[in-house]
């Protein structure tokens, strides 16, 4: 069994760095776009929140409008005077 010299170990040994150089520019890769992906998600829940948020707040204000823009009944709303 014959041992490798050392001009046959060099490029498996270039490859190996590289292929280590590679695998850790992927794994920063991978946490840049993990941290990217969970600072949209929270903007997106927030600006959801937000979206319904107004929505209630139009139903309330809508709901007033139409309470005031309503006739009113006076009969109703007076309590009887001593007769």
């Amino acid at each position: 069994m014959e041992l490798p010299n050392k001009a046959d170990r060099k490029p498996d040994s270039e490859r190996s760095d590289h292929l280590e150089k590679e695998v850790l520019d992927l794994k920063i890769l991978n946490g840049g776009k993990d941290f990217l992906i969970d600072q949209l998600r929270k903007g997106r829940d927030g600006f959801i929140g937000q979206l319904v948020e107004g929505s209630r707040r139009i139903g309330q204000l809508e709901s007033e409008l139409r309470q005031l823009s309503a006739p009113r009944n006076d009969t109703g709303d007076r309590l009887p005077t001593g007769a």
